[in-house]
């Protein structure tokens, strides 16, 4: 989807962008690599500044790049659904 060009894309494509990049976010997350998923989370932003959902994980990430891993992390990276992608 990113690939479009914007010129040539309907909006609701921006959507789908953005609930991707949201996804592999949470996929990085479940494999322990915080900075990926921090950079995921800021797409989105960029598509959609107003995504509560990508403002906390990215606010989550932000934390735990200078914090030690630890079963909060845990119980919280479980706690994540992944968005279809037209929601």
């Amino acid at each position: 989807f990113y690939r479009l060009p914007e010129t040539r894309r309907e909006p609701i494509i921006d959507r789908y962008i953005a609930n991707s990049w949201f996804n592999l976010g949470i996929s990085h997350l479940q494999g322990g690599n915080v900075i990926e998923a921090r950079n995921c989370f800021n797409e989105v932003l960029a598509l959609d500044t107003s995504d509560a959902g990508a403002k906390r994980e990215k606010e989550f990430c932000d934390w735990y790049l200078s914090h030690q891993r630890d079963s909060s992390f845990i119980n919280h990276i479980d706690s994540l659904k992944f968005r279809n992608l037209t929601d």
